[in-house]
């Protein structure tokens, strides 16, 4: 049992992706997670800053005929919403073995490219409509948000050319000093 493990282990690798990169293997998903709090509860906090994405368990996806899957489609819609509000841009992933990937997980119709959301426990009906869980539903956005994990970079990159243009700046100002007492 140890050496499977380890094994498998082994074909498993961490990767960053874009959520709008990322396909359904199911056609539907719950609208909450297993500990109750559904999807749009989960983005209101994490858009107010009670919650980071990187809190959010890390997303298991297969690479299959080029493109990559879901195993954690819930997530997945979650990521695509949050990509949708300017909230993140790269999520980091687990990139799994093919075997993880079943028929009966495999159920979408539209080659992955949406999932609809199901109304009450498991396959059944319930008579409560689900959240509808839309861009716009988002109501609260910082007008400059702290980057998350997966904007970070481009955060620091404008911050180094806002101190790049700063110093120019200065160097500009001292010189024409000098050259004015100088004169």
């Amino acid at each position: 049992m140890l050496v499977r493990r380890l094994m498998w282990k082994r074909k498993e690798s961490r990767i960053w992706v874009r959520p709008s990169d990322v396909r359904y293997t199911q056609d539907s998903i719950l609208p909450y997670f297993q500990d109750g709090d559904t999807i749009m509860d989960v983005a209101r906090k994490i858009a107010q800053k009670k919650l980071n994405v990187d809190d959010i368990p890390l997303m298991k996806i297969v690479k299959k005929d080029d493109k990559f899957w879901s195993l954690d489609n819930r997530r997945l819609y979650l990521f695509k919403l949050l990509q949708t509000n300017n909230l993140l841009d790269l999520v980091e992933a687990r990139h799994v073995d093919i075997s993880r990937l079943t028929e009966e997980k495999f159920t979408t119709k539209n080659n992955g490219k949406s999932a609809r959301l199901r109304r009450g426990i498991g396959n059944s009906m319930a008579k409560h409509a689900a959240p509808q869980v839309t861009p716009e539903s988002i109501v609260y956005k910082e007008s400059s948000p702290t980057p998350s994990r997966g904007s970070y970079w481009l955060y620091y990159c404008f911050m180094l050319l806002i101190a790049f243009v700063c110093l120019c700046l200065i160097m500009f100002i001292l010189g024409s000093v000098e050259n004015a007492r100088r004169k």
